[in-house]
């Protein structure tokens, strides 16, 4: 029989092969935070009534958005709105935002706007593999032995896709935090919604800029 001896550094390889292949099939899509700020001078409390505004032109487009990011946030405990209940036609403008901060009803914004899409090469390396081969004989009889397997590195194309998002605070309009986030090669226009809420809302909450309902 054929044997290729086992050392510490085949062991290592094989095992982080085997575990990067594990994350690429056992994960969902992430979005990532690339650019953000925080106006580190605020001291207030984490706002209330938050009113999450996306900005597209398209109606579903903006409803489905906005919804994405109440359904998150209410994973968290906690509640925003979305804007196109108050406003089912076309996104809020500024002076219908002030009346509704004057009435108590609006204590911060959320606006989210889609930021652009590119392309990039990404390099993925190369591993080596163990692979148990078996050799049939003649009368049922085999003969087992490993061979290593490398397979080679290679380039490969990345959709990236964008979203910015600014809070803003209700009673005066001032920016307290904006934030960029990618999704590399979303499968969906659904999959990259959801995957920025998650990263917007949570960013949001730890940082306690939105605030959860008393328990």
């Amino acid at each position: 029989m054929n044997q290729i001896n086992e050392t510490p550094a085949t062991r290592w390889v094989v095992l982080a092969a085997l575990c990067l292949a594990s994350l690429t099939v056992g994960c969902g899509t992430s979005a990532q935070l690339v650019d953000m700020w925080r106006d580190s001078s605020y001291e207030g409390a984490p706002l209330e009534n938050v009113l999450v505004v996306a900005l597209a032109r398209d109606r579903l487009e903006r409803r489905v958005m906005e919804d994405s990011f109440v359904a998150s946030f209410g994973e968290q405990g906690a509640t925003v709105t979305a804007s196109y209940q108050r406003f089912p036609d076309a996104p809020p403008r500024p002076d219908a935002l002030k009346e509704l901060a004057a009435e108590g009803e609006c204590g911060g914004v959320l606006v989210l706007i889609r930021a652009g899409r590119d392309e990039k090469e990404v390099y993925v390396p190369g591993y080596t593999e163990k692979k148990k081969v078996v050799d049939y004989k003649h009368w049922g009889e085999y003969e087992e032995h490993l061979e290593v397997i490398h397979h080679e590195g290679y380039t490969e194309t990345q959709v990236v896709v964008r979203m910015k998002g600014d809070l803003l605070a209700g009673k005066d309009g001032r920016l307290l935090w904006t934030g960029t986030s990618e999704v590399v090669d979303p499968t969906s226009r659904e999959e990259f919604r959801n995957a920025v809420a998650k990263t917007f809302s949570r960013e949001l909450l730890e940082a306690e800029l939105v605030g959860r309902p008393a328990s």
